[in-house]
């Protein structure tokens, strides 16, 4: 039984911001993990970038207190991962 998915990344460019870019891609995404059989899905989001935190929120997804720390092209980034229930 499949439980927990992760939508890797939602990455929009800047001028498709506030313009539906980020809620599409969410949507597509977390309907293809429903349509798979999970339960929940995961989302890791940088730790400092609170205006996608934000929106995260808003969208009904909820921090669940665990972070890490990961090495991207030669430099540390701290990243919180938020969860949603998909059912």
């Amino acid at each position: 039984m499949k439980k927990t998915g992760e939508l890797y990344a939602i990455y929009v460019n800047s001028h498709f911001m506030n313009k539906g870019a980020g809620s599409a891609l969410q949507d597509n995404g977390l309907r293809y993990l429903r349509e798979k059989g999970y339960k929940q899905a995961t989302l890791w989001v940088l730790t400092s970038n609170t205006k996608t935190r934000k929106w995260c929120e808003n969208k009904e997804w909820h921090s669940e207190g665990k972070t890490k720390t990961a090495n991207m092209d030669g430099f540390q980034v701290h990243e919180m991962r938020y969860i949603i229930d998909l059912i």
